[in-house]
């Protein structure tokens, strides 16, 4: 069985308190399958993604890296709170953002999660539970 839950956005995350750019107001989903989470955050931030997520008590989830590896996504609380083993970047070679940030990338690297980045592999990451 698989359950999808949306996470956001919600009326006490779509405000200019939670969310005070409505890009930081992303669709973010929890998919759920054999007792393991998928976490889409989209471009959802930090203080977002930690009030609608929750904990999660096993390791092994999957986490794509909110708003491609910026640091304003993914800080430690995030981290520590979802457990993933397996981290997934989609960032584009532009250079105006410089994704992913170092910050974000120091607190995957410090967590021991395999992580993925589609501008190094040069390709779209691509993701995939299997029983």
């Amino acid at each position: 069985q698989v359950s999808i839950a949306i996470k956001n956005p919600d009326t006490d995350t779509r405000d200019r308190a939670n969310a005070p750019d409505i890009n930081d107001s992303s669709i973010a989903l929890d998919i759920e399958y054999m007792g393991r989470h998928v976490y889409l955050t989209g471009d959802a931030g930090y203080p977002v993604i930690c009030s609608r997520f929750d904990e999660n008590r096993r390791s092994g989830n999957v986490l794509k890296v909110s708003h491609h590896g910026s640091r304003t996504g993914t800080n430690q609380e995030v981290f520590d709170k979802l457990k993933p083993a397996y981290c997934y970047i989609s960032a584009g070679n532009h250079k105006r953002f410089n994704h992913p940030h170092d910050e974000t990338l120091e607190i995957i690297k410090r967590g021991n999660a395999f992580l993925t980045i589609s501008k190094k592999i040069r390709r779209t990451v691509c993701y995939q539970i299997n029983s």
